[in-house]
């Protein structure tokens, strides 16, 4: 089979690298060819989290084209696998182009980004054609799944979002290493949802003396602590985080975080780290409160959290290892993967079948 991915980045972009491009090595290996042609590259993203809008605006023009000429070659392939859209901010012409040529397609969400289109009333229904034109349908949770539905989705498959366990270090010795770390691994666009939880950071830094650590967003700063974001590379991330000591993941509960994934939490586990999250969306079915992790609404729960983790290191570790073992047996990729292969092999094979019997009825 001839897989064209049309991902919206390049493997700088965590949703692009997770939900499709760590699975190519194993599509390859089971006999199937894909071809990645990524909408965004790597100059796009440093000026989105840069904020050079002209640059972001040429980034764009030149990708909307060079996406237009992988679709006018798209009858060489037996099935195009695209992350939520073909194109953002536009009408869905080219999904509806690829139903016309009679292609399967197979498209995955990771977020609510539907949300995004909310307030533009040419856009709001966008997503209502590209998930009744897709062959078959990808949601990395519950929330997103049911939305799918409400908006006449068919073929709907609920894949997490999953990490190579081997990539990850198991914890170091706690009791030999101080201070304590809390570490957040993201963006510059969602390093926001920190903001909300700095006082119990704070709080833990003040009475623990715990570093604080931002990973991804370099210039993230916190009042009376300072500077502590730090440069994120997919060749270092592991380590990173290998060298905290508890993951946090703070969420506001609305619809957009509601369609979110947990890849942090996931990230987190898999290092062996213990987790404290907001219980918004999926974070609630990642993390077994007071196994795995410990689920903090408010900020006082943020920092009774902090409290019991940082008075315990035996919890910290007893924490993380049950998360690892969470993460190995529902969050990795052989986890998923045989669903993954099922979802696209069926895909192309019912559409082939499809157009077989539309040939012998006419």
């Amino acid at each position: 089979m001839k897989i064209l991915l049309f991902s919206r980045y390049s493997r700088i972009g965590a949703s692009s690298r997770l939900r499709t491009m760590q699975f190519i090595p194993h599509l390859t290996r089971a006999g199937h060819q894909v071809t990645c042609a990524p909408l965004f590259d790597d100059h796009y993203i440093r000026a989105l989290y840069g904020g050079l809008w002209l640059q972001k605006v040429i980034c764009t023009l030149r990708a909307y084209i060079a996406r237009v000429m992988h679709l006018l070659a798209v009858r060489q392939y037996d099935l195009v696998w695209f992350e939520k859209e073909l194109f953002p901010y536009m009408p869905p012409v080219a999904e509806r182009y690829l139903r016309w040529l009679g292609m399967a397609t197979v498209v995955d969400f990771d977020d609510a980004v539907y949300v995004g289109y909310h307030k533009i009333p040419v856009l709001r229904y966008k997503y209502h054609s590209v998930l009744r034109t897709a062959t078959a349908i990808i949601v990395g949770n519950a929330n997103l799944s049911a939305w799918a539905l409400q908006a006449g989705g068919r073929n709907i498959h609920i894949v997490p979002t999953v990490v190579d366990i081997q990539k990850y270090a198991s914890s170091q010795d706690e009791d030999l290493r101080a201070p304590i770390v809390i570490g957040w691994i993201g963006t510059p666009k969602t390093s926001h949802f920190l903001r909300a939880v700095e006082s119990a950071l704070i709080f833990a830094h003040e009475r623990y003396g715990c570093v604080i650590r931002v990973i991804g967003d370099p210039a993230y700063s916190i009042p009376t602590i300072g500077r502590v974001g730090v440069e994120w590379s997919e060749t270092t991330e592991a380590m990173m985080l290998a060298a905290i000591d508890i993951g946090i993941m703070p969420l506001t509960d609305d619809e957009f975080s509601r369609g979110k994934c947990g890849y942090k939490l996931i990230q987190y586990m898999a290092s062996s780290k213990p987790v404290i999250a907001s219980p918004v969306g999926v974070n609630s079915q990642i993390v077994i409160h007071g196994e795995t992790g410990l689920l903090a609404s408010s900020v006082e729960e943020w920092k009774c959290a902090l409290v019991t983790l940082c008075e315990s290191a035996t919890l910290r570790t007893k924490y993380g290892r049950s998360g690892q073992a969470r993460a190995l047996e529902y969050y990795s990729i052989d986890a998923v993967l045989p669903s993954i292969v099922k979802i696209l092999e069926s895909s192309c094979a019912n559409k082939r079948s499809t157009r077989i019997n539309n040939i012998e009825v006419t």
